[in-house]
């Protein structure tokens, strides 16, 4: 009897994606402390090899495969591209972004978790209980963008977001394939890969790309393991789910979720096997790993973060949803919902839904496990209820992409396949101008980003703002948390290896005696404002600071140069304006003031 081939693209994918998590969790170990000099010799350089090894390999794999798993690989491989060449470099902490491109640089520099001579805060790194630094938020995401920053230099925040694009769009098909066949799933990624969200979020340094990988990676094991009655899918399906832990606060969630139905699932097969010890240790081993460094790293913003999700659960059942997007403090229980519907409507999801309402009402959904994805992912629609998240757009939409949109997608793909073949011809027909009137409204949306490429320059401009100052140089900031300058503290100290202190919440008598005991260096004031009487309607004036501080301590400042670093927006509060066709460009001029102290 002929052996089935197991070198299938699914098996390679598989194998390719397994890999990931085995790299990034080695990465883990090793900035925790475990084995740095073994890392740096096998796991680093290691992986140049293997993952493009089986890219080839997965190619040859593909040879066998029909036209349509042929057209999905040529749309992964497409926007991979898109999310490559247009990738927007975030610097400033300002938003998430940039704390997480901060906080691989953070890592790739200190090779550890923890800076323990922290002597000042910096945007985007926390104060550990030991008067240490660490990065703010769950180190996960940073920590991937570590291992490719590490071989890549900045192209590797490219390079990492456009490998877990490109396999989150293949997982998209695998899963829509299982439960319908290859057409559905076909039609699936084609509607993913040309929604507006597919083309911004992967261009963005954001844990929502590790993390949508991790669960549409997860998701298909599960299936997987459904369809093949495989007891040790039940268990693999769990690693990329556990794993998600320490790249969002949601992941135990759905830990719990994947666990409790997997259990159930496993106990209904027939003939069960008994589940292998050595994958059950690995799933707690993973487990205990990601909680051990949320505690130790993050424990700050994960208690944080998790009070915030679960304090939505006792508000759906209270009149008022307490504080809404948009800042009542005692909105209408169903306020935030109301948003979240218009953001649908604006990014045009909700023709997709009313296909899904289509397909129930034509009851074309036959199989019942169609609707697994939606219960194996069902905490997290609990953000459809509150997002908890600003309203900007299109950012926003993080707390949907991962999870809502690639399954409206799903599900209504696997509609429209079931209603184009429908007995009743008129529907046929309707059914398949649906898909090309849904596409165009993806399209409607997504055209005009297709080459946007956000702070391109910027780069170059904040190398000719190191160049004015010696290593040796301190360079100080306004105390104001929110001073649009001081945001650059970090890169200036990881990228540019200068000594800048952001002195926010530093007593002033703590700042004023490590300067004396520095003044044998040049100390430089970075500034927003020239003028210190000059009017400011947002914010403080951060020169009045500088001269308001001299006067107290009898030195004096003089201004020496200013430099100019462009930095475009796309995120706008409300949905006033239309998608992809509003590009913001907002130049911070840095005034540069130099200290003398007596």
């Amino acid at each position: 009897m002929k052996r089935p081939n197991k070198l299938t693209f699914q098996n390679i994918l598989v194998c390719i994606s397994l890999l990931i998590i085995f790299f990034l969790l080695g990465n883990v170990l090793s900035l925790i402390g475990g084995f740095n000099s073994v890392y740096l010799i096998f796991f680093r350089y290691c992986f140049l090899f293997l993952i493009p090894g089986l890219a080839i390999i997965l190619f040859y794999a593909l040879r066998q495969e029909n036209w349509k798993v042929w057209c999905v690989f040529g749309i992964a491989l497409t926007v991979s591209l898109l999310t490559f060449l247009y990738f927007h470099y975030t610097f400033r902490v300002t938003r998430d972004c940039g704390a997480y491109t901060n906080s691989a640089l953070f890592l790739s520099t200190e090779e550890s978790y923890v800076l323990s001579d922290g002597k000042f805060h910096l945007p985007g790194l926390a104060k550990t209980r030991t008067g240490g630094v660490t990065p703010s938020f769950l180190v996960g995401y940073a920590t991937y963008l570590e291992l490719f920053f590490g071989n890549f230099d900045f192209a590797g925040f490219a390079i990492a977001n456009s490998l877990l694009i490109f396999l989150t769009l293949f997982f998209v098909f695998l899963c829509t394939r299982l439960l319908a066949n290859d057409a559905a799933g076909l039609l699936a990624t084609l509607f993913m890969a040309t929604h507006f969200t597919t083309l911004w979020f992967p261009r963005r340094t954001l844990s929502e790309n590790l993390f949508i990988f991790l669960i549409w990676f997860g998701l298909y094991l599960a299936l997987r393991a459904i369809r093949k009655q495989r007891a040790i899918d039940f268990v693999w399906s769990l690693i990329p789910i556990a794993v998600t832990t320490i790249a969002r606060v949601e992941g135990y969630a759905l830990l719990l979720s994947f666990l409790v139905i997997n259990i159930f699932l496993y106990l209904k097969q027939k003939g069960k096997k008994r589940l292998p010890i050595f994958l059950l240790a690995l799933l707690i081993l993973v487990l205990a790993l990601g909680i051990y460094i949320n505690y130790r790293y993050s424990s700050g913003y994960f208690v944080n973060q998790f009070k915030n999700i679960t304090s939505l659960i006792p508000r759906i059942f209270s009149e008022t949803s307490g504080q809404s997007l948009r800042g009542q403090i005692s909105a209408p229980r169903f306020a935030n919902t109301s948003f979240v519907i218009n953001m649908f409507w604006y990014y045009l999801l909700i023709p997709f839904v009313l296909t899904i309402g289509i397909g129930l009402w034509k009851k074309v959904y036959q199989e019942k496990s169609v609707f697994l994805p939606l219960i194996y992912l069902s905490p997290l629609f609990v953000y459809l209820y509150d997002p908890r998240i600003a309203q900007d757009q299109p950012w926003a939409m993080r707390r949907f992409w991962p999870t809502t949109v690639p399954l409206i997608f799903l599900l209504a793909s696997i509609a429209l396949l079931k209603l184009t073949t429908y007995r009743n011809k008129t529907t046929s027909v309707m059914a398949k101008l649906l898909v090309f009137v849904l596409l165009g409204f993806n399209l409607t949306n997504s055209v005009p980003i297709l080459s946007y490429k956000q702070n391109h320059e910027q780069l170059l401009q904040i190398d000719t703002l190191v160049d004015e100052f010696n290593k040796d140089d301190i360079l100080i900031t306004s105390r104001d948390y929110y001073d649009s300058i001081g945001r650059w503290a970090t890169f200036l100290k990881f990228y540019g290896g200068l000594n800048v202190i952001w002195p926010v919440n530093v007593p002033e008598e703590e700042l004023v005696s490590f300067l004396r005991a520095s003044q044998d260096k040049s100390i430089y004031y970075l500034s927003k404002n020239k003028d210190p009487e000059e009017i400011v309607t947002n914010g403080i004036n951060s020169t009045r600071e500088l001269s308001e501080l001299c006067e107290r301590n009898s030195w004096d400042y003089n201004y020496i140069d200013s430099i100019s670093i462009k930095e475009d927006t796309f995120e706008r509060a409300g949905l006033q304006f239309p998608a992809g066709n509003k590009k913001h460009e907002d130049s911070a001029e840095i005034y540069i003031f130099e200290v003398y102290l007596r």
